[in-house]
């Protein structure tokens, strides 16, 4: 086995390219990404094709491991969706593929994404086909992405191909900015209080530890001083313990088990969980819409928008979907016995699926999810900075009590 590249997330990878039979006997040619053959193997077995063959790719390994591959960079959504809608306008204008993607490429305002489509350009030139050249470098064209532009090349409507995945990429890179913006001013609160509070234990604290140092201190300065001593006298070893704690704690986030455990557990938080779910239902309604509006079948469609929804208790739900729908069963039976999705979203699916409009549906259920999560982050982020205010308030009082009731016992002794 070769040396492994990375991809964009910093996780080890390797490209192989595979030929395999689908459940229904349609060979496919392609390529899967994994940190071992094992790992490319189970990822067949996940979309029920059977190998024939599966070989490492090692140029396109090794494009992803070197710095000058795009399989390490990473190109914003936003910028990228704005590429693929300029690709279409160019496509629709009658500029030969190649030459499109050699113009997006060659622009300087954004090296990056030049590179990547640069590197696209040339895979074509070389005969590969563009949806395999996109597939081979993950950290830049994700697989809805890939399943969009693979359909378009197969039906040839790839112009509108690519204004669709455009418009998708660019619908979720504000919606991403929304969730930012909404967080910008409880982050500004957060940050005040913990500088505020580095500096009352480092700077303001220490200089009353010599007048209380002949009396009774009470609990709150007791707490108060030995706060400000791990800080200012053992400030490394408190660091190096923190430093410490943050990694045995990212490791264990990183548990599958516990990622589940997390996921199930931020879903059932009061309102927080509340916008979590509705986030996730319009990735997933979106993510498939946009699929199955491209001619992406319908199980090929779930299992790359099993991806999008983010929380592993729901795509365990994306899962048990898929499996009904391969049995012969609609799509919206599974999604209500999973009670994630409310009545009226199911409703709208199963009148899609009766009226072979599913797609459009779909779209149209994001859409509305994706307001009610503007509505619910808005109400949400209404309650979350008086909260901060009021924690900001609790940590002055707490610092005022642990300095004020030790003076108080002095003056009592006058």
């Amino acid at each position: 086995m070769s040396a492994a590249g990375l991809s964009a997330y910093g996780e080890v990878v390797n490209v192989y390219r595979y030929t395999a039979v689908s459940g229904t006997g349609e060979r496919s040619v392609g390529v899967v990404n994994g940190a071992d053959e094992q790992t490319a193997l189970a990822e067949l077995e996940r979309r029920r094709l059977t190998p024939i063959s599966l070989e490492l790719d090692r140029k396109a390994t090794q494009a992803a491991s070197s710095g000058s591959g795009s399989g390490r960079l990473r190109v914003r959504a936003g910028r990228l969706g704005e590429a693929y809608v300029q690709i279409s306008e160019l496509l629709q204008a009658g500029v030969p593929l190649l030459r499109t993607l050699r113009l997006i490429g060659g622009r300087k305002s954004n090296p990056k994404m030049a590179q990547a489509f640069e590197e696209l350009a040339d895979a074509v030139e070389d005969g590969e086909a563009l949806h395999d050249a996109m597939a081979r470098r993950p950290g830049v064209f994700k697989p809805v992405h890939v399943a969009v532009i693979r359909a378009g090349e197969r039906g040839g409507f790839l112009e509108s191909s690519f204004r669709q995945v455009g418009e998708f990429v660019t619908g979720q890179a504000e919606l991403r900015q929304s969730l930012i913006d909404h967080m910008i001013y409880p982050l500004v609160i957060l940050n005040v209080l913990v500088v505020g509070l580095i500096l009352m234990f480092t700077v303001y604290i220490p200089q009353f530890r010599d007048l209380f140092i002949d009396i009774e201190l009470p609990a709150p300065t007791l707490i108060a001083f030995a706060i400000s001593t791990a800080m200012t006298e053992y400030g490394m070893a408190t660091f190096i313990g923190l430093a410490i704690t943050a990694v045995i704690l990212w490791r264990v986030l990183r548990d599958e088990r516990v990622r589940t455990w997390r996921d199930a557990m931020l879903l059932r938080t009061p309102l927080l969980g509340a916008v979590s779910r509705s986030l996730a239902v319009a990735r997933f309604c979106r993510v498939l819409g946009t699929l199955l509006g491209n001619g992406v079948g319908l199980i090929a469609a779930l299992e790359i928008a099993r991806d999008a929804v983010g929380f592993r208790t729901l795509a365990a739900t994306v899962d048990e979907a898929t499996e009904a729908v391969r049995a012969g069963e609609a799509l919206a039976d599974p999604l209500q016995a999973s009670g994630v999705f409310d009545d009226e979203i199911i409703e709208m699916i199963r009148m899609g699926e009766s009226a072979n409009n599913l797609d459009a549906v779909l779209v149209r259920v994001a859409e509305a999810q994706e307001r009610q999560v503007a509505r619910k982050l808005g109400r949400l982020m209404k309650l979350v900075e008086p909260m901060m205010i009021l924690l900001l308030a609790v940590a002055v009082l707490f610092v005022a009590l642990a300095l004020i009731l030790p003076m108080l016992q002095l003056t009592s002794r006058l």
